[in-house]
């Protein structure tokens, strides 16, 4: 250790040292950020897992992750023997991060707010890829340099504890220091925008504005004739009574940034680009009205072959999800995925999902049904029409096919049309804000 890197670890121990002494006036304030850490971490890290954290201060994080086995380290004395106090059931070390004397591997390995303090950033990285064994994730968080300015004027304020001299690095930073340490980036996003309790501004910037959240979903229960939230927390879980999950709407519906994608291969298949059968009943064994349909096996539909992309997805930033991975086949034309398998945790195939695209200028013969006055229905270009698709479970033989229109009707017959690009109330704006599927449920 050269001088300087003495002297910065002194300070920075004498500095942690003071902290803990008045830390229940600084915790106070910090009280919402660190919540909403802990909020975020929970998502990512599942219980009884064996963590490593460097920088525990008091140990409250890695408690609140209820690890099987939980080890932290901090380069304050005090901050150290506080977090002995509070969670016994805890293995917490005094020490510096860059010279960490534990040899065991760990599941996840958190650095929380650290690569700000240290000294060599890199060295830090290499002594943690040396305890990851092939499936340890490393979890870190960090102030963006847009917090500097800020952080300064509320320590003037006597808001926050003046700071020393830090680390302002970007995420690019921290990839290119994580990748020479031979760690690789798996996902990096911003999370807590606005860091102070303060009503509305918190829950709008945090919730909303950060842009790798998930997305909110809503759903109309004509029954209920109420709309209600759909919780996203688990998005491989099967809703509504169906075999679908959120993320397996048409193919994949999920946000990019949570998968890590790899080409698997280049192909031609058979597949439905220019199925037809709108408002037909499709299927080879339709239901007799006692029971859903007695074969996946669509009829009466036009297939080709079709030039795919094989895509492997595997939800490398989800901590609890039911499938190892998805794949998918992506037309090259029209880059709709065609085809999406998913499997379970032990690599079998567990569910197929099905789309049956009918590109074409108008869905059928007859088109509009219902006209509207005034509409023109010129539609020059062929549109993507998905009117059939199904998923199915087949692991218990089971499955949901959908068709829309369903087919038990006539068009002459139906109360609806489906009026693209035209105006109409069901093709503004409105029609698509929480607030219409409100009103129209009333």
């Amino acid at each position: 250790m050269t001088p300087s890197q003495q002297e910065h670890t002194l300070k920075r121990a004498v500095y942690w040292n003071e902290y803990g002494g008045s830390a229940k006036r600084w915790d106070r304030i910090r009280s919402y950020y660190r919540n909403r850490l802990t909020e975020i971490y929970q998502l990512l890290i599942p219980p009884g897992m064996k963590l490593l954290e460097l920088g525990c201060g008091q140990g409250d994080l890695l408690a609140a992750l209820k690890p099987s086995y939980g080890v932290g380290l901090d380069l304050s004395e005090t901050m150290a023997s506080k977090a002995r106090a509070k969670y016994p059931q805890l293995h917490i070390l005094h020490g510096d991060a860059h010279s960490l004397q534990c040899e065991e591997q760990f599941d996840f390995i958190i650095c929380s707010d650290l690569v700000n303090e240290l000294w060599d950033v890199q060295r830090v990285f290499e002594v943690v890829a040396g305890r990851c064994h092939p499936t340890t994730r490393v979890v870190i968080n960090s102030y963006s340099r847009l917090w500097e300015i800020p952080l300064r004027v509320a320590a003037k304020l006597g808001l926050a504890k003046p700071r020393l001299s830090e680390n302002w690095l970007t995420a690019e930073d921290i990839g290119n220091l994580l990748y020479l340490a031979g760690l690789e980036v798996i996902r990096a996003f911003q999370e807590i925008i606005w860091p102070v309790r303060t009503p509305l501004v918190d829950r709008l910037s945090n919730r909303y504005l950060a842009s790798d959240m998930p997305d909110d979903s809503y759903m109309y229960l004509p029954e209920l004739r109420r709309v209600r939230r759909i919780s996203v927390s688990n998005r491989s879980d099967a809703f509504w009574g169906t075999d679908y999950d959120l993320d397996a709407l048409w193919g994949f519906n999920s946000k990019v940034s949570f998968w890590t994608f790899r080409l698997l291969a280049e192909k031609e298949i058979l597949a439905p680009m220019h199925a037809g059968g709108y408002g037909e009943r499709i299927w080879c064994a339709p239901s007799d009205g006692t029971h859903g349909v007695l074969a996946f096996s669509p009829c009466k539909i036009n297939w080709e072959k079709r030039a795919v992309w094989v895509v492997e997805g595997l939800p490398t930033a989800y901590s609890q999800y039911a499938f190892s991975k998805r794949i998918m086949y992506i037309d090259k034309d029209t880059l709709g995925v065609i085809f999406m398998e998913a499997y379970d945790q032990g690599g079998e195939l567990w569910r197929v999902f099905f789309n049956m695209f009918s590109f074409t200028k108008k869905p059928y013969e007859g088109y509009p049904a219902r006209p509207l006055a005034g509409a023109k229905y010129n539609y020059e270009d062929e549109w993507a029409f998905d009117p059939h698709g199904m998923t199915m479970d087949v692991q218990t033989a089971h499955g949901s096919p959908w068709d829309a229109p369903s087919g038990y009707s006539k068009p002459a017959d139906w109360v609806n049309e489906w009026y693209f690009n035209e105006a109409t109330p069901i093709n503004t704006e409105q029609a698509f804000s929480i607030n219409y599927l409100i009103q129209s449920a009333r």
